[in-house]
């Protein structure tokens, strides 16, 4: 339906907001250098493969609030609740706007981090390991 391709494109900056949080936090925390000209790793180190493993296996828990509308449409529409009322995208708009809202008090600590790290984070990226 249209109403749920609505809430659909409503969750995509949601997802995205969610998503870039600990990615982020980790791309400060644990740098690495990439090979010229690739997308590839180049000398990892244990703790950045770690830091990376970590975030990967908890982003599905981290994007689980994306779900949170859809089931409340399901939920509404099996108990027969309001059936004319957009749930899932009425959700989506709200959660959109407590995921900005957070995003929005989290941003300025991860750029006093990336402020405090940035000589760290520079001489990981640029320096050469032989």
């Amino acid at each position: 339906s249209w109403l749920g391709l609505a809430a659909g494109v409503v969750q995509i900056p949601m997802a995205f907001l969610l998503f870039c949080l600990p990615c982020n936090l980790v791309s400060i925390l644990v740098p690495y250098r990439m090979a010229l000209g690739t997308l590839q790793a180049r000398k990892v180190k244990p703790v950045v493969f770690l830091g990376v493993l970590i975030t990967m296996v908890s982003l599905p828990l981290l994007v689980l609030p994306l779900l949170v509308a859809p089931g409340l449409q399901v939920l509404f529409t099996l108990m027969g609740w309001v059936p004319w009322l957009p749930v899932n995208l009425l959700a989506s708009l709200g959660m959109l706007a407590g995921v900005a809202a957070a995003y929005w008090q989290l941003l300025p600590a991860e750029g006093r981090l990336l402020q405090r790290r940035e000589l760290v984070i520079l001489r990981e990226v640029t320096e050469e390991l032989e």
